[in-house]
């Protein structure tokens, strides 16, 4: 409405076949900021393998610590240059995998690996989290027990989610009645929360 056009930001990031596709696709007003601005200007990919592994983690690292200089940030940015720069040699050798089904998972556990530095408070709770994650810690809870079929349907149904249905630019809308009165609600909705505070997001960094 100002007249500034806003690019489009994320492009289906969890249907990456490989890390350097995941940061192609995530955020990536921020991903073309680090190749333009970083990458590229230390080198990029035009010197030898070990020079491009040394511009990637040099890259993420310089990622990480601009979220915050926190461990957890610097081991996060650190993690995605590691990721990246051994598909990058598995590419170089030829060792990639052909299956996409695969690679796509393969690429979502590393992004949900990754994710658990990014949101913890201390390098201490992302190393609790993910031994919970792996099964290490000992579960009594049985409530908590009750809840993992429901817990195993809802990320098959995320997954199923995120594979097949399209993205919302992807969707040619229809202008009908039904259409227009439930955006209306919701608009309402929207204007209705307005009040309520909300923090910048970034503000946290």
């Amino acid at each position: 409405m100002i007249g500034l056009l806003s690019p489009q930001n994320f492009s289906s990031p969890y249907k990456a076949v490989n890390p350097s596709d995941f940061w192609r696709r995530w955020h990536m007003s921020l991903s073309s900021w680090l190749r333009d601005y970083l990458f590229i200007p230390l080198g990029g990919s035009r010197s030898t393998t070990l020079m491009t592994v040394r511009n990637l983690l040099v890259t993420f690292l310089l990622a990480g610590l601009w979220h915050d200089p926190a461990w957890t940030f610097v081991f996060w940015g650190l993690l995605w240059g590691v990721f990246q720069s051994v598909h990058l040699l598995a590419h170089n050798r030829g060792l990639t995998l052909s299956w996409v089904w695969l690679n796509r998972a393969l690429t979502l556990l590393a992004a949900v690996i990754a994710w658990v530095f990014f949101r913890a408070h201390s390098m201490r709770t992302a190393v609790d989290v993910l031994a919970a994650m792996l099964g290490l810690d000992d579960v009594r809870d049985e409530s908590l027990l009750r809840l993992t079929p429901a817990l195993v349907a809802l990320i098959l149904f995320g997954l199923l989610w995120v594979s097949f249905l399209p993205n919302s630019w992807q969707v040619e809308p229809r202008p009908k009645a039904r259409y227009a009165l439930a955006l209306g609600l919701l608009a309402g909705c929207s204007l209705l929360t307005l009040t309520r505070p909300s923090p910048f997001l970034y503000l946290q960094f």
